[in-house]
């Protein structure tokens, strides 16, 4: 449910951006968008930002300070994102590649040994070898 509201509302950041800032989305409005259904506004502006919107931190209520760091908070949200990500994504290759041969290369026959037995669990009346 939270994925789903969470991507409700950052459509409609991104519809109304044009008619609140031409060149970038207001941090401020993300965190009044994202206040009532209690988002992470630091979230919400880190996945604007990977998606290619640029979020402007010049909210005149606050010190320049404040809005330093609000950047500050979001593009580390953003750098351990991708470091998560690409984490992720070696994570997968190695268990994808788990004949230890690297570098992309697959061992066909554990493959296939791989398969074969997860088949025979399925059906034990299956012979096949390799």
């Amino acid at each position: 449910m939270e994925n789903r509201m969470f991507e409700l509302y950052k459509k409609r950041i991104i519809e109304e951006h044009p008619k609140t800032c031409g060149n970038g989305i207001r941090f401020n409005v993300v965190q009044y968008l994202c206040y009532f259904p209690n988002l992470d506004p630091v979230e919400m502006a880190a996945s604007l930002m990977l998606d290619g919107y640029q979020i402007l931190y010049d909210d005149s209520s606050i010190s320049k300070e404040e809005n330093k760091r609000n950047r500050h908070i979001v593009e580390q949200f953003v750098k351990n994102f991708d470091a998560d990500k690409q984490n992720k994504k070696d994570t997968e290759f190695k268990s994808e590649n788990s004949s230890g041969t690297g570098d992309g290369i697959v061992n066909v026959q554990e493959m296939a040994r791989l398969w074969i037995s997860l088949l025979q669990k399925e059906d034990p009346t299956l012979k096949w070898k390799l």
